[in-house]
């Protein structure tokens, strides 16, 4: 039995997801509560507790945790929003090192958190930083995400191109980089851009994928894209439903390929929950991938008229695989 956290004991729905999610996991479930406590220990420490629950930034409807599904393995993954209202953005990364000091002080290295302490100094942020969690039988990952003042997004595009080499990174015509996510103990580097215009066409995804080197994914991606939208027919779409978009370039720092990932809010990209639900579902079954958990913790979604929990859908693309999916969403509440 996983001891309850005196945390999450007000938040019923996350009390719910960690019992869930451990049952599955025996191997990580001690690793999964105490984390989570150390982590959100912060909140209850709020002047007003029930801000940093109901009006973060990383998810729709505010809720400072984000699980994070996807084909690619069954690792648990989620992210957590570094909230505590009293706290401001740009000291957000000073706390993510001090929790980093007592999770994985084998893999902090302090040069990496003052580089991007020092790309958000004396900038206006809005969310500052959160902290990404990857449990694994043989131990445990972390990833700081720290957000990019717009005055710093020339900086990283030239960092980009430079990481690049041969191939250029996106023109920032469309999209603005908002955010870096440093793996600790990682020679990868992710870039993630928000598309700032509304739709997403078809020929700027061709265009992604010829810049990147990724071009003979093209076909294999579209039909994900249109798979998850529910089209079963293959055809090419000029443009997707207008949404929110962005994408990401992971990059390695010792050269290599980059992996692309394109994001789609999913409240707008598909529609309410349940109907993400079914079709992620449909998808998984097709495609053969293992996303039991997944499909447990979103039960509650089933019949969903609302968009409340799934937050965003991402398709992967690298080398010599077929692309991948991610979901994330925030855990609901069992009936």
């Amino acid at each position: 039995m996983i001891r309850q956290s005196e945390h999450m004991a007000t938040r019923p729905a996350l009390t719910q997801a960690v019992q869930l999610l451990g049952q599955t996991r025996p191997a990580v479930s001690e690793r999964l509560a105490s984390t989570l406590e150390l982590l959100l220990a912060g909140n209850s420490r709020s002047t007003v507790p029930q801000e940093a629950w109901r009006y973060g930034m990383l998810n729709g409807n505010g809720c400072p945790v984000e699980f994070n599904f996807t084909s690619l393995g069954n690792d648990l993954r989620y992210t957590v929003e570094l909230t505590e209202p009293n706290i401001p953005p740009n000291q957000r990364l000073i706390r993510a090192k001090k929790l980093l000091e007592q999770l994985a002080p084998q893999q902090l290295c302090n040069d990496e958190v003052a580089r991007l302490m020092q790309m958000q100094a004396g900038d206006c942020l809005s969310w500052g930083g959160w902290l990404g969690v990857r449990h694994r039988v043989e131990g445990d990952r972390f990833k700081i995400y720290a957000e990019v003042p717009r005055a710093r997004a020339a900086v990283i595009d030239d960092w980009a191109r430079q990481t690049l080499g041969s191939r250029t990174a996106p023109a920032n015509r469309f999209a603005l980089p908002v955010a870096i996510g440093h793996e600790l103990g990682s020679d990868r580097e992710e870039i993630y851009y928000y598309i700032n215009r509304s739709g997403l066409s078809y020929r700027f995804i061709q265009s992604l994928l010829q810049q990147l080197g990724l071009a003979e994914q093209e076909e294999a991606l579209l039909d994900l894209i249109q798979g998850a939208l529910g089209i079963t027919e293959q055809r090419i779409i000029p443009s997707f439903p207008e949404a929110n978009y962005g994408f990401s370039i992971s990059l390695c720092a010792k050269g290599g390929p980059p992996v692309l990932s394109i994001f789609a809010y999913t409240s707008r990209f598909i529609g309410d929950d349940a109907t993400v639900r079914r079709h992620v579902l449909s998808l998984a079954r097709r495609h053969g991938w293992a996303l039991s958990d997944y499909a447990a913790l979103s039960a509650p979604l089933a019949r969903n008229g609302r968009s409340d929990f799934h937050n965003v859908m991402a398709f992967i693309v690298a080398p010599n695989m077929p692309p991948q999916l991610h979901i994330s969403m925030s855990p609901p509440e069992a009936a």
